[in-house]
């Protein structure tokens, strides 16, 4: 078992949810890129985001985090609003577009990072840095990893300060097999300590298994959310796969039925 290493962070002892979203909207003139979005991720919890290109996931994200401003609703992390500095400290964030800079190193880079948020820690960047199996590189200039050191150093620079959530988009792509069991084992880590991640993905079977609670989004909405077994329950054991088909759209916009074969078949159909 990996545990990550550890700060102590004093922070609300209070049971606020750890992150909370309230009706938000995100709109672009005329494109409407979230609708109606609410949901919570409470204290050692592990909630997927899941959801087809396009139906509003990284959107949603990037108003939590900051990136983007929402048009309307509200986000709080720890019941502070998502924009004050107290809840960007509670932050970690990793995006699925890995922007770095690659004029440092990777070590210039996580003390960087760790100086933002005043909790500059070298013996935890050091051991963050092992543990995601990059520690050798770190003399290295960013421009020189690959794409899957570029994720692992994006990760350790998002556990840095040790924050209550942790925000991962697409955190498995590009990771070698051992990286991913790391991780997992990492948010297990965090979950048992009472804090939070939000994860965006397509990888419904990594969703299915380490998620506490799942929510699926299409056309800019939340449309059902629930703990992975009770989804599978509520629509009379299907797999987590076959229920993301139906509630996105997918399944209906490709012509199938849950109960019947794959549309795929007609490729080769005479």
């Amino acid at each position: 078992m990996v545990d990550e290493p550890q700060t102590v962070w004093e922070g609300p002892s209070a049971p606020l949810p750890t992150l909370s979203v309230d009706h938000l909207q995100k709109r672009y003139r005329d494109l409407v890129a979230v609708a109606d979005i609410s949901f919570k991720v409470m204290p050692g919890q592990i909630y997927g985001l899941l959801g087809p290109n396009g139906a509003g996931k990284s959107t949603t994200i990037h108003c939590i985090t900051g990136v983007v401003t929402p048009s309307q609703g509200s986000i709080e992390i720890r019941g502070h609003r998502a924009d004050s500095i107290e809840a960007k400290n509670m932050l970690g964030f990793v995006p699925d577009d890995l922007p770095l800079p690659e004029a440092l190193t990777g070590r210039e880079y996580l003390r960087f990072v760790s100086r933002i948020y005043q909790r500059e820690n070298w013996s935890r960047l050091e051991a963050l840095a092992e543990l995601m199996g990059i520690a050798g590189a770190l003399n290295r200039l960013i421009r020189e990893y690959s794409h899957g050191m570029h994720k692992k150093l994006q990760i350790a620079a998002a556990l840095a300060h040790d924050p209550p959530l942790l925000i991962l988009d697409e955190p498995f792509r590009g990771l070698d097999p051992e990286a991913l069991m790391i991780l997992r084992e990492v948010l297990d880590s965090r979950r048992r300590r009472g804090f939070s991640t939000l994860v965006a993905t397509h990888e419904l079977t990594a969703a299915a298994s380490m998620c506490d609670n799942v929510g699926i989004v299409a056309n800019g909405e939340l449309k059902i959310e629930g703990a992975p077994n009770a989804l599978r329950d509520q629509y009379g054991g299907r797999t987590l796969e076959d229920i993301y088909l139906e509630v996105s759209g997918l399944l209906a916009r490709r012509g199938g039925s849950a109960n019947g074969p794959s549309p795929v078949t007609a490729i080769g159909a005479r």
